[in-house]
C-alpha cells in the first residue's frame, strides 16, 4: 500500500464523519427554524430577539461542512495532493513495520480536523463580533477570547500539518530510544 492511499483512505472517512455531523448541524438549523415561526405567532415569546441571523449561519454552517463531505468523499485526489508529497505516491508503506509513517499520517490529519471543525465556529463569532462592533454594542470578552483561540487553533492545525514529518520522527525517536 501506497502512503498516499493511507491518506485518500483516512480523508474519505474523514469525509464520511462530517457528512453523519452535518446531519446534525440541520437539526439544529430545523430547531432555529421552528423557533422563528413561533415567534411570528407570538412576537413576545422571545423577547423581540431576531433569530433569523442563526438560522442563516446553522445553514451556512450545514452547507459549509456538507461540501467539505463532498470534497473529502469525492474529490479526495484533490485534497490528498495537497496533503502529501510527491514522492509519497511512489513510496510504498507497511504501517505495522513503519511506525514513522503511521505517526505522520494521524498527526496531518488531526491538524486538519483541527482546522475543518474550527472555521464554521470561528466564522459565526467573527461575524457577530462584526456586526456587534458596527452597531457599537457592548460585546463581551469571552468574544474576544474565542476569537483569539480560535484564530489560534487555526494557526496550529496548519503547522500541525507542516510539521507533521518533524513530529513523526520526534515520537519514533522517543519511542526508541524508552525500548518500546
Amino acid at each position: 500500500m501506497k502512503k498516499s492511499d493511507i491518506y485518500e483512505i483516512a480523508i474519505k472517512i474523514f469525509g464520511l464523519y462530517l457528512f453523519v455531523s452535518s446531519l446534525d448541524i440541520a437539526n439544529a438549523a430545523v430547531t432555529y427554524l421552528g423557533m422563528v415561526f413561533a415567534a411570528k405567532e407570538n412576537p413576545e415569546i422571545y423577547g423581540g430577539y431576531k433569530l433569523m441571523p442563526f438560522v442563516l449561519i446553522h445553514l451556512f454552517n450545514f452547507f459549509l461542512v456538507t461540501f467539505f463531505s463532498w470534497l473529502f468523499i469525492f474529490r479526495t485526489n484533490v485534497v490528498s495532493a495537497r496533503i502529501y508529497s510527491p514522492s509519497d505516491i511512489e513510496k510504498e508503506v507497511h504501517i505495522i513495520s513503519n511506525t514513522k509513517e503511521a505517526y505522520q499520517t494521524i498527526i496531518t490529519l488531526t491538524g486538519l480536523i483541527l482546522i475543518v471543525w474550527t472555521i464554521p465556529d470561528f466564522l459565526l463569532k467573527l461575524n457577530q463580533y462584526i456586526y456587534l462592533t458596527q452597531q457599537k454594542v457592548w460585546h463581551t470578552s469571552f468574544d474576544d477570547n474565542f476569537l483569539i483561540t480560535a484564530s489560534v487553533k487555526i494557526v496550529l492545525g496548519i503547522l500541525i500539518i507542516l510539521f507533521a514529518k518533524h513530529a513523526a520522527r520526534y515520537f519514533v525517536k522517543d519511542l526508541k530510544e524508552n525500548g518500546i
